[in-house]
């Protein structure tokens, strides 16, 4: 599994909802992404069930999925190699441990619980002017009080604005009463249809553009330009 997820997210291309966020991230207007996805992070990104980046034991490696084969994790290099210096020094061993991805599997604590919980409540005290929440079920109890203080933090603020795009029904538990101004019943990617917003790859040509003529414009009087 660990082997073929981190295959499937190196060949992974951004979606249409991608290049639409990506933007908006870049312009400065992105406060913070909570993803439930394991895949590569940006910056902005509190990713709450971990990432494929790393894997650990005794130490923290770049995460090498050819390694993961059989029913059995790979051995921790850094436990192999402790091992060895004790055998050598005529001491007992300590024992090998083995690598796993530094991600949150099924009925585990995350270990980075403490961390992930000062952010978000230092986010939803700040309150954001929109939250949107895509795609998520929200049935991480977590997640879903997560999503619950950020949505009463926007709404605390003028103008606050929170929105719902997912297939699914918005959640209509009474912790959720009055929570959406917006609710979408469809597809991130219709969505990002809808707004047309130019292709990332558009605009990072555009904005190279943009930094040389800024460039020449500096350097040159404006007469040499146009000459």
């Amino acid at each position: 599994m660990v082997r073929k997820v981190a295959a499937m997210a190196k060949a992974a291309q951004p979606t249409r909802f991608h290049h639409m966020l990506a933007p908006v991230a870049r312009e400065g207007r992105l406060m913070r992404l909570y993803s439930q996805n394991i895949d590569w992070p940006w910056p902005t990104t509190i990713q709450l069930h971990g990432a494929l980046a790393k894997m650990m034991c005794a130490t923290f490696e770049d995460l090498d999925g050819s390694l993961f084969h059989g029913p059995r994790p790979p051995l921790c290099s850094q436990c192999t190699k402790t091992d060895n210096e004790r055998a050598t020094a005529g001491k007992c061993s300590h024992g090998i441990g083995r690598m796993r991805p530094r991600i949150v599997l099924y009925n585990e604590d995350n270990p980075d619980t403490e961390a992930i919980g000062n952010v978000s409540t230092a986010d939803a005290r700040r309150g954001a002017n929109v939250v949107i929440v895509i795609g998520t079920s929200l049935q991480v109890p977590g997640v879903r009080r997560l999503v619950q203080e950020l949505c009463k933090g926007t709404h605390s603020r003028r103008g606050g604005f929170t929105a719902w795009i997912n297939t699914d029904p918005a959640p209509q538990s009474a912790g959720f009463t009055g929570k959406w101004d917006l609710i979408v019943r469809g597809s991130s990617d219709a969505v990002a249809k809808r707004a047309a917003f130019p292709h990332w790859d558009e605009l990072t040509k555009i904005w190279e553009v943009t930094r040389r003529l800024e460039v020449v414009l500096d350097d040159k009087p404006y007469s040499s330009i146009f000459t």
